[in-house]
């Protein structure tokens, strides 16, 4: 029997809406991954206060180099000379630095720290914390990240002699998610008929997976760790239907 259009349209929009809840659910497990692992990494704990200066790449290659970025603010009216001190994920003990900054009033200043394979711990994560001291008015704050190391032998260089980077893949990545899960969602319910026959689920199972990934991106891994089972129910659920 030959398929219709309508069919092949729906079979088409059923792949890639999967594509794309796949991708956004993978994503926002490997991002999630890292930030609970550096949590538990075992730096020490001087105070609750949250610095809010640390920059960590999401994602890296094994082979290239990158950068963790510490942007020391002074929202305040005196000048403040906090002590910076990061540590670095290692195999062994983790590197540690600690500089001197002088900030002047309502400015801020940039440090930068390459990463490396030589700080990759737990086989897929380098591990950073930043902690700033007191400086008269701001207190002693500090913060982690975690970034997840991939392998990627399977992507071939855009440019020969050019190393595919972190950054690449998780452009390709997002793509995926942000163009398939969409798209795929309108070709199965324009092949419905009516439209409003698509059962809620799925709505909400893309709008579960493209939201957690916003979380995961912004490092807020902990909505990624609560979506994370919520996402795997509505699958479930929709595959029995």
């Amino acid at each position: 029997m030959t398929k219709t259009p309508s069919s092949t349209r729906r079979i088409f929009g059923i792949l890639l809406f999967a594509i794309g809840a796949l991708s956004s659910t993978l994503l926002t497990g490997g991002l999630t991954w890292a930030g609970v692992e550096a949590a538990l990494y075992g730096f020490p704990r001087y105070t609750d206060e949250r610095f809010d200066g640390l920059s960590c790449p999401l994602l890296m290659t094994r082979s290239e180099t990158a950068f963790v970025r510490v942007a020391v603010n002074n929202p305040s009216d005196r000048v403040i000379t906090p002590f910076m001190t990061i540590d670095i994920s290692a195999p062994g003990l983790p590197d540690t630095e600690e500089v001197q900054v002088t900030v002047p009033a309502g400015q801020s200043r940039q440090l930068t720290w390459s990463l490396s394979s030589d700080n990759i711990d737990r086989r897929y994560f380098i591990f950073v914390k930043a902690n700033r001291s007191a400086s008269y008015p701001m207190p002693t704050a500090e913060t982690i990240c975690g970034t997840l190391v991939l392998d990627a032998p399977f992507l071939p260089a855009p440019v020969p002699q050019v190393q595919v980077n972190g950054m690449q893949i998780l452009l390709i990545w997002l793509a995926l998610c942000v163009v398939c899960t969409p798209l795929g969602l309108w070709l199965w319910r324009s092949s419905l008929d009516p439209p409003n026959k698509m059962p809620g689920i799925i709505k909400a199972l893309a709008i579960t997976t493209l939201g957690s990934l916003i979380f995961s991106l912004g490092g807020v891994w902990m909505m990624g760790m609560l979506s994370l089972p919520v996402i795997i129910l509505m699958a479930v659920g929709l595959l029995r239907r």
